[in-house]
């Protein structure tokens, strides 16, 4: 979450993967790493941050209200994986 150095207004995070979610939000709080990233991930007097659990184009095609100024996209090469 290096976007929040910059201190912007908001920030929305789209994770597909539930469990990535719930650490992102700290919501286990018996894994020892629980808010390991809340540094990160919280919102602060500078900056709200919004965690959302789904698929980040379909995210993008319903939520057409904010602009952003910066889309960051995280891909896995799943044809690693069949070599």
């Amino acid at each position: 979450m290096t976007a929040k150095h910059f201190k912007p207004k908001n920030i929305d995070v789209v994770e597909i993967n539930p469990a990535t979610a719930a650490i992102l939000r700290g919501e286990n709080k018996k894994d020892p790493l629980a808010g390991i990233y809340s540094a990160f991930t919280s919102s602060d007097k500078e900056t709200a941050v919004n965690i959302y659990n789904e698929e980040g184009r379909s995210f993008l095609s319903r939520n057409k209200a904010p602009r952003y100024d910066i889309v960051q996209l995280n891909g896995v090469d799943l044809l690693s994986t069949l070599k």
